[in-house]
């Protein structure tokens, strides 16, 4: 609902995610070669953002900060508002 000047607050829960990329290990010993092990990534990292303005089944407005991100992002949307019936 907007108020008498047009404007309308929106809260948004905080989201936070950790990564560590590829990396390897050396151990080093005090007799022979040293030993490296690899080890894999893990974790998530933000790849962006989209906002999507809804009125009831209408879409007032949308913004992404990569377009590639939009079906994905609508896709997610979707699946939630589905599951959200149930």
């Amino acid at each position: 609902m907007l108020d008498s000047l047009g404007r309308q607050s929106l809260e948004s829960k905080s989201v936070s995610t950790t990564s560590t990329p590829d990396h390897a290990v050396v151990t080093q010993r005090t007799k022979g070669p040293a030993t490296i092990q690899k080890v894999a990534a893990e974790g998530g990292k933000y790849c962006g953002f989209g906002v999507v303005i809804e009125d009831g089944s209408t879409v007032e407005g949308k913004s992404f900060s990569a377009p590639s991100l939009e079906p994905e992002i609508l896709e997610r949307l979707h699946k939630h508002s589905s599951n959200a019936g149930r």
